[in-house]
């Protein structure tokens, strides 16, 4: 009851604080080829997880994101390591 009281209460503020930003409706066009895409999506998951392991291959997926991001974060790190100029590093 807590928990849905605050979330209504920051989404009526989020609303409020966006009610001036006046952002177009999408054409039908664009609904329905997100309609066909997200079908094409879901039937392409069916035909994979009759072959595959779905859970196995969701974690292996899951450990590949957070190995890029690591990465991704050690370059971000060294990057403004390399830009304070007494550490030396190069």
């Amino acid at each position: 009851m807590i928990i849905e009281t605050l979330m209504n209460l920051l989404l009526k503020l989020f609303g409020a604080l966006t009610s001036a930003i006046n952002i177009p409706t999408l054409p039908g066009s664009v609904s329905t080829f997100m309609t066909d895409a997200l079908s094409y999506i879901k039937t392409g998951l069916q035909i994979l997880a009759v072959y595959t392991n779905l859970e196995y291959l969701l974690i292996l997926f899951g450990i590949i994101i957070a190995i890029d991001i690591g990465i991704a974060v050690y370059h971000f790190v060294m990057w403004i390591l390399r830009k304070i100029p007494m550490l030396g590093i190069s």
